[in-house]
């Protein structure tokens, strides 16, 4: 929904078709951090100045909607799958 693309939008797995791989350092509010087949969290800045933790925005479940946290980067848990990612033709 945060990238408005076409409903039914995509899946994890199916979001590197229309974004790609960007760097650690390049990381702006409304990029990824995605771990293909698994999971997504929206980054929405750095929490800290030595850029070890951001602000994400997940969704776990329907029920409980979407969730602002706090993460170690690149994630909490599963460090080696999870990576920045940004939508394509966008203007930043």
């Amino acid at each position: 929904m945060a990238w408005m693309l076409k409903k039914p939008g995509l899946t994890t797995h199916t979001l590197p078709s229309v974004s790609h791989r960007i760097g650690k350092d390049q990381l702006l509010p409304g990029d990824a951090m995605l771990c293909a087949s698994k999971h997504v969290v929206l980054f929405g800045g750095w929490a800290n100045a030595a850029h070890t933790r951001y602000i994400g925005l997940s969704e776990v479940d329907t029920a409980e909607g979407t969730r602002k946290k706090t993460y170690a980067y690149p994630y909490s848990h599963d460090t080696k799958c999870f990576v920045p990612y940004r939508l394509n033709n966008v203007c930043k």
